[in-house]
C-alpha cells in the first residue's frame, strides 16, 4: 500500500493487488473504530446495482430529466434491505446526498465516493435514508444496514472436515474449487447464501475402501440432503450423520446422484480409514 497524494493532502491509500484506492472516510472509520474499542464493520445494503448513464433506461424507468440514480439489480437475500427495497428500484439518493447516473455521489467540496463507500462510513446496525423510484413514484425508506454480504463460497480456505468411510466432506471455498470441473456445484461462487451459516458442503476427497469404490467419481460434488433433510452446513451434516438412527444413510448429490452407505460399516471403515492415512480425527476440533 501507498499513500494516495492530492496538492499538499493524503486523499487515500492505494492498494496494488486489486488496483483500488481507499478514500480517507474509510481509513478514518477504520481508525475511530480501534480507537472506540468497538468491533470494526462497514455497514452495507448489500444490493447490486446498474449504471443509469443511458437515457433510453432511464426513460423506461420513468426518471425525469433532473433525475439521476442506479438501478438495484439484485438484493442479497440475508440483506434487510430486501424488507423494503426491491429489484429495480432506483436508488435516487442516499441520507440525502444526490446519487448520479454512474453511481458516485459529491462528498465534502470536491471529494466524489461511490455509492457503496458512501454507505460504508455507516456503523452495521446503523440506519441509512434511501430515497428510491418505483414506478415512476419517489419514496423513501430508513434500511437497517447489514455488516457486508456473507459469502457463500468464502475467499478463504476453512480447515473443517469430516471424515465418514473415507468420504472427506469439506465446506466448499476458493481455494478448494478443482479448476478442471468448470461447472463445480452448479457454478456456486455466482450463488448466494439464503440462511445465516449457510455453507456449500462438498466431497472434498474420498480416500478409497471397500466401502466407497464404487462412489470415487463423485469427488468435489455438492451434498444437497442427508436422509432427506437439506443440509445448511458442515457442522450440520455431521450431526445428522451422528444422529443418524437408521440403518442406511443415503446422501443426495447435485445433479440427482445418490450415495448409500450402512451406517455401522461405514464407522468401522471410518477408524480403519484414520489409522490407514495417520489422520488423528474424524472431525476438525470446531465440530467435536
Amino acid at each position: 500500500m501507498c499513500p494516495v497524494v492530492m496538492g499538499n493532502k493524503i486523499v487515500g491509500v492505494y492498494q496494488k493487488h486489486n488496483d483500488t484506492i481507499i478514500p480517507t472516510p474509510e481509513i478514518k472509520h477504520f481508525l475511530n473504530g480501534i480507537g472506540e474499542r468497538r468491533p470494526i464493520g462497514f455497514g452495507s445494503l448489500d444490493i447490486w446495482h446498474q449504471d443509469m448513464v443511458d437515457a433510453q433506461l432511464r426513460r423506461h424507468f420513468r426518471m425525469s430529466h433532473d433525475t439521476t440514480g442506479v438501478l438495484i439489480t439484485k438484493i442479497d437475500p440475508l440483506s434487510n434491505a430486501l424488507k423494503v427495497l426491491k429489484k429495480h428500484d432506483v436508488i435516487l439518493a442516499i441520507e440525502g446526498i444526490p446519487v448520479n447516473n454512474d453511481g458516485t455521489v459529491h462528498f465534502q467540496k470536491k471529494e466524489w465516493l461511490g455509492l457503496d463507500e458512501l454507505v460504508s462510513m455507516k456503523k452495521p446496525g446503523e440506519t441509512a435514508l434511501v430515497k428510491i423510484l418505483r414506478d415512476g413514484k419517489e419514496q423513501a425508506f430508513n434500511v437497517s444496514l447489514n455488516f457486508t454480504t456473507q459469502r457463500l463460497v468464502p475467499y478463504k480456505f476453512l480447515p473443517s472436515y469430516y471424515i465418514l468411510g473415507g468420504f472427506v466432506f469439506m465446506a466448499l471455498s476458493e481455494p478448494c474449487i478443482d479448476r478442471s470441473r468448470k461447472d463445480i456445484c452448479d457454478c456456486a461462487l455466482y450463488r448466494m447464501a439464503t440462511k445465516a451459516g449457510e455453507q456449500i458442503v462438498i466431497i472434498s476427497q474420498v480416500l478409497l475402501d471397500d466401502i466407497n469404490k464404487e462412489y470415487s467419481k463423485f469427488t468435489n460434488f455438492e451434498v444437497k440432503k442427508v436422509n432427506g433433510v437439506e443440509v445448511v452446513n458442515l457442522k450440520h451434516l455431521s450431526e445428522l450423520i451422528e444422529n443418524c438412527c437408521t440403518e442406511d444413510l443415503r446422501f443426495d448429490l447435485e445433479k440427482g446422484n445418490v450415495i448409500v452407505l450402512n451406517k455401522k460399516s461405514a464407522k468401522e471403515a471410518t477408524s480403519v480409514t484414520l489409522e490407514r492415512y495417520g489422520i488423528p480425527s474424524a472431525m476438525s476440533d470446531d465440530l467435536q
